[in-house]
């Protein structure tokens, strides 16, 4: 959210460090890259600990209400059972044949990452259509649930995350803030939890060429403080070879009046030498060939 002590004409810059999640448009604002500082710090006092304890556990409360219903359907404290928790929280129910069949391998993932001793807990928010299938359901999960009288919770959850259809598998992290919504493909790969998006250099790679071979790096570009275009595109892509004429018109005038601005073609073409090809008539910078459908 805007900081209200910054002025809105503030010149801001997103760090390499920042999730990829924050990019949000084409023209986006990329800082520096830059090494952090460390240095030790005095013990943090046990009345501050004891504040901030509950400052962690006051977004798990107003998300999911003073209590779940635990394994057994046990009521459960909702900020002791998700405390410093990555909350996966599963949209299922059922009647819905593809969650039955997501159930079971969830709950392998979760039972494993427990076992590795992980901090994951998931969070079962019910489209079940009565209590009694609510419950026969839970108890075939390792993990808590809203309760089902809970309906406003459970409907408040499925606003804040555009629930459009079931299963859905939202991950948050400890401090209640969002991680992914594509929870079901996330956990696939366990071995990444807690499956932060990459950063904006991870995602971006650290050097990139142009038409004439020569190299740029990342560093150069956010160290001048350029607004970034990411153009992704391919060859094979009719809109896209149309496009490509305007942008190329739109870069060489703002370049030309000497506005910080950079575009990077994140390539959906097949091989290199249709990159290569493609990539000599555009008088920008070209990144790694991900090949169709493959950008990270």
């Amino acid at each position: 959210p805007p900081n209200p002590r910054r002025p809105s004409s503030f010149k801001g810059t997103l760090p390499a460090s920042a999730p990829l999640s924050r990019v949000l448009a084409l023209f986006s604002r990329v800082g520096p890259l830059h090494q952090g500082h460390f240095q030790r710090t005095p013990p943090i006092p046990f009345a501050v600990q004891q504040s901030t304890a509950r400052m962690a556990s006051s977004w798990a409360t107003n998300l999911f209400g003073e209590t779940l219903v635990g394994e057994g359907g046990k009521a459960v404290k909702t900020a002791e059972a998700l405390d410093n928790k990555v909350v996966g929280i599963y949209f299922s129910a059922h009647w819905c044949p593809p969650c039955r069949g997501f159930t079971p391998k969830l709950a392998q993932i979760t039972k494993d990452l427990k076992a590795q001793g992980k901090n994951f807990e998931v969070v079962f928010a019910s489209s079940d259509k009565s209590e009694k299938e609510f419950k026969e359901y839970h108890a075939t999960m390792p993990w808590c649930a809203i309760p089902f009288s809970n309906r406003d919770a459970k409907d408040a959850l499925s606003k804040k995350f555009k629930v459009s259809g079931i299963p859905m598998l939202v991950i948050i992290d400890e401090k209640g803030a969002l991680v992914t919504t594509e929870g079901r493909t996330a956990v696939q790969d366990p071995a990444k939890f807690p499956w932060v998006p990459p950063t904006v250099g991870d995602a971006l790679g650290n050097t990139f060429i142009r038409n004439d071979g020569s190299e740029v790096k990342l560093a150069d570009i956010t160290g001048a403080g350029k607004n970034i275009g990411l153009y992704f595109s391919a060859h094979w892509c009719g809109p896209c070879r149309q496009f490509t004429p305007q942008l190329k018109q739109l870069y060489e005038k703002l370049t030309s009046e000497g506005k910080p601005f950079e575009v990077i073609f994140v390539s959906s073409d097949t091989d290199a030498k249709m990159f290569g090809e493609y990539h000599g008539d555009m008088p920008w910078l070209g990144g790694a060939v991900h090949g169709r459908g493959g950008q990270k």
